[in-house]
């Protein structure tokens, strides 16, 4: 990437956490299962860009064009640039946002303006600078902030940057574990969809290690090969591969544009489609006494439930994302009340917790409210002080009947799903 300076259910979801993943070794390296042949990388910043700097878009040699990525550099490329490109077959684009705690894309807002008006998916990227867990803490609440200025919701992929020039977070003692930070609070802060982008080399040499963020498919790969052939794709056990700069003809000005091939379509918009057909399961079971529902992602409390207690299978409710693709649902405990209440609002989990509730950690992860895919959970309140229950659906009849009840009021969309099942 090119920088600028300073990017009713009365329900009870599982309080377990998701299985990690554990990638293995033996195959390819830091637990990737290399699915090409292994490549050299003999300098660490990735700036060999072939023989002759850049190469045309004529040039039918070369590996595919799916998306690019621009800064603000690129304050040039007018709308009708922007329409050439998706006229060429470039599906998306990421675009520099901010950088450190101090620096935002000035040319950003027009940037993404022009991009979807020409029909592209946009992402956006943070040029990482922290050397520490708090600072890169405090750089994913300014990314926040400025992506909620531009309007950019929950759904938005977001790239971490980690690089080693400009002071970038490859520098850091230990760039894997301030990329997880600054990670983790995004995820907080409603922003759960997380690619890491770094060169080949930092990779390889474990500087940055993929098993501890999230994988394979949640990197991008940067390394500019001499000679990069569309026969000879590199690095395709990652989500995308940046292998060099093309000078695009019919744009207002010849000047390279770093290009990317998308192997898993998180940046050219075929993401959605291939999560939703792995979603993580949530189990429904229901207590043949009292009629009420519970959800559970945990089979063997749905096993237990069901064989030790006599309740009844329902089968699987609906579908949801795991932990690297979402945000967190946090699940609270009344013990007065007996209460489960589930909020993806940290600040309404803390001011609970405050008031005596039990924290009991993270249900699941589900798609924010703000999310173009997926389906509503709706959330509603029973006022009456003797009972004092939330109620979940996804059944928007349900939701309208039971608002017509005493003492019940609609809240507000709780979440989304993947899918119902």
């Amino acid at each position: 990437m090119k920088k600028s300076k300073f990017m009713i259910l009365s329900a009870c979801l599982a309080g377990l956490m998701m299985p990690q993943v554990v990638h293995g070794h033996g195959q390819g390296y830091m637990g990737c299962s290399a699915r090409n042949r292994p490549v050299p990388w003999g300098i660490n910043l990735p700036l060999r860009r072939g023989a002759t700097g850049e190469f045309p878009s004529s040039d039918t040699t070369r590996p595919r064009i799916d998306f690019i990525d621009i800064a603000s550099y690129q304050g040039w490329m007018t709308q009708e640039d922007f329409n050439a490109l998706a006229r060429f077959g470039v599906r998306g684009v990421v675009i520099k946002l901010t950088q450190s705690t101090t620096y935002r894309n000035p040319e950003a807002r027009k940037q993404i303006e022009y991009a979807r008006k020409a029909g592209l998916v946009v992402s956006v990227y943070h040029f990482l600078n922290a050397f520490s867990d708090g600072v890169a803490q405090d750089e994913a609440e300014f990314f926040a902030t400025v992506a909620r200025e531009l309007g950019l919701n929950g759904d938005t992929i977001v790239v971490n940057d980690v690089e080693s020039d400009d002071g970038g977070a490859l520098n850091a003692p230990n760039p894997t574990q301030v990329a997880k930070a600054f990670e983790q609070r995004l995820r907080e802060l409603g922003y759960g969809r997380v690619i890491h982008y770094t060169y080949a080399n930092a990779i390889q040499s474990g500087r940055m290690n993929p098993a501890e963020l999230g994988g394979c498919n949640n990197m991008w790969i940067a390394h500019f090969p001499d000679n990069p052939l569309a026969t000879d794709l590199l690095h395709t056990e990652y989500a995308a591969w940046q292998w060099g700069q093309v000078r695009f003809a019919g744009m207002s000005r010849e000047a390279g544009v770093d290009v990317n091939v998308d192997y898993t379509g998180v940046f050219t918009g075929n993401a959605a489609l291939s999560f939703a057909e792995t979603g993580v399961p949530i189990y429904r079971v229901m207590n043949p006494t009292d009629k009420r529902h519970h959800f559970t992602m945990n089979s063997n409390e749905r096993d237990n439930l069901v064989n030790e207690h006599g309740w009844i299978d329902e089968g699987i409710a609906f579908y949801t994302v795991n932990e690297h693709q979402g945000i967190p649902l946090y699940r609270l405990y009344n013990s007065n009340s007996g209460e489960h209440l589930f909020t993806i609002n940290s600040f309404e989990k803390d001011n609970l917790v405050s008031k005596g509730w039990n924290d009991e950690g993270i249900a699941c992860y589900v798609l924010p409210p703000s999310s173009s895919i997926g389906f509503d959970i709706f959330r509603l309140w029973n006022t009456d002080p003797k009972l004092q229950e939330h109620l979940f659906t996804s059944n928007s009849f349900e939701k309208d009947e039971v608002e017509k009840l005493q003492n019940w009021s609609y809240e507000d969309i709780a979440f989304r799903v993947l899918r119902l099942n």
